[in-house]
């Protein structure tokens, strides 16, 4: 069986935006799994690939992915179950989550979202996933209604993404989302916040370490 990897790629050190990228594999079983497959590109045809697994590591789920358009675990997913004869196509993405507010450690939880997915209100009124899985997010855009010098921004006074990032393991990259007018030139950082990756806003990258 002859299967084709359809792979979200970014760098940001090199892309300017997300792109896919197709490898080709020879020689597939029914019964590999999709992490298989990933493997093989590793090694076989791009070593720059990266993605997240430990399995046999103690952090099950971690290799969770967006496979064919559903949110699935690339270790549990046969090839077997994603197409039939002698070509395969599969598409591998990121999974995507929304912040959802814990009201006892007033911390955040990233519940996985697609298109389509049920939405209720949590203890605060503000939408959120209904009944699904929790992600641990390897890349986290945060809201900045300012920011200032050397990656720290202003929030509505909540503390919840920084109470979340000082606890956050593995720590993902963070990157703020902000306007040109957000500016605050003269913003001094408290002892608990914590400086992003980088910020974004209407003009372009304000900021990276």
């Amino acid at each position: 069986m002859q299967v084709t990897l359809r792979i979200r790629r970014f760098n940001p050190e090199r892309d300017q935006k997300p792109y896919w990228g197709e490898y080709t594999l020879d020689k597939v079983e029914p019964n590999d799994r999709v992490l298989e497959l990933l493997h093989r590109v590793k090694w076989e045809q791009d070593g720059t690939l990266t993605f997240r697994r430990s399995c046999a590591h103690g952090v099950c789920g971690s290799d969770g992915m967006r496979i064919n358009g559903v949110n699935r675990l690339a270790c549990k997913v046969l090839v077997s179950a994603l197409g039939t004869g002698d070509h395969v196509k599969v598409q591998v993405e990121p999974m995507l989550g929304l912040p959802v507010i814990d009201r006892e450690t007033r911390q955040l939880r990233f519940h996985t979202w697609y298109p389509g997915c049920p939405m209720e209100e949590d203890a605060y009124g503000i939408p959120k996933p209904k009944g699904t899985e929790v992600v641990v997010p390897t890349l986290l855009f945060v809201p900045c209604v300012g920011y200032g010098p050397n990656g720290y921004r202003l929030g509505y006074g909540g503390g919840f993404y920084d109470r979340t990032l000082a606890t956050l393991q593995p720590q993902p990259n963070t990157v703020g989302l902000g306007y040109s007018n957000g500016w605050l030139p003269d913003f001094i950082a408290e002892p608990h916040d914590i400086p992003l990756h980088a910020i974004l806003s209407d003009t372009g990258v304000v900021w990276q370490d």
